[in-house]
């Protein structure tokens, strides 16, 4: 008597012992892939840069300016000089420059306007076609400050300005920077920005 071995793969059986009532069950295999998330922030658009920079309060001074193109505007806070330095990678940092950040402050230092003062906090002013920089694919802040050993982020919204505007005429937008809530000054603040002129 002749015997013949035949032999069935896992997947032949699976689909033959599916068959039930008729109907056609298939099972196919499931590949679930586990711990594959970005190690970067949310990708900078096209035509953008990304700007990693710091603005120490020990560097800069309150100028004797005042200015504010709009005399209905609620305020005539002290104006800042306007040195701005990269933000590095130093342990004292509050925020992280991503890998596709540039480390540098020195072709968009002359965009922004810094005015306020520790006591009411400070207000970055800037031109439309400058954005916080969106990283929350990393859960990183696109701004910081450090007061003492403090280090402190913001979820800061833009608004308008009511002082400032581009050579244009256009509204420049700002942020505000209300002070740690430790009760000591603001050191430094930090800004990870895309820029897109």
């Amino acid at each position: 008597m002749d015997t013949q071995t035949s032999t069935i793969t896992r997947r032949e059986l699976l689909r033959k012992g599916a068959l039930v009532g008729g109907a056609v069950l298939w099972v196919t295999p499931v590949v679930q892939v586990v711990g594959m998330g970005r190690a970067y922030a949310k990708d900078v658009s096209p035509n953008c840069t990304r700007f990693c920079l710091k603005w120490e309060t020990d560097d800069n001074d309150e100028t004797l300016e005042s200015t504010c193109v709009n005399s209905n505007a609620p305020h005539a806070y002290p104006v800042w000089t306007n040195i701005w330095v990269a933000l590095g990678d130093g342990e004292g940092n509050v925020l992280t420059c991503p890998g596709d950040g540039v480390n540098s402050a020195t072709t968009i230092s002359d965009k922004f306007v810094v005015y306020g003062s520790q006591s009411v906090g400070f207000w970055i002013a800037f031109p439309n076609d400058i954005k916080l920089a969106d990283l929350t694919d990393v859960g990183q802040a696109s701004v910081g400050a450090k007061c003492g050993n403090s280090k402190v982020t913001f979820d800061l919204s833009l608004e308008d300005d009511p002082c400032f505007e581009d050579s244009l005429g256009d509204a420049f937008q700002r942020i505000h920077i209300t002070g740690c809530g430790t009760g000591q000054d603001i050191s430094h603040i930090e800004l990870i920005i895309d820029w897109c002129p």
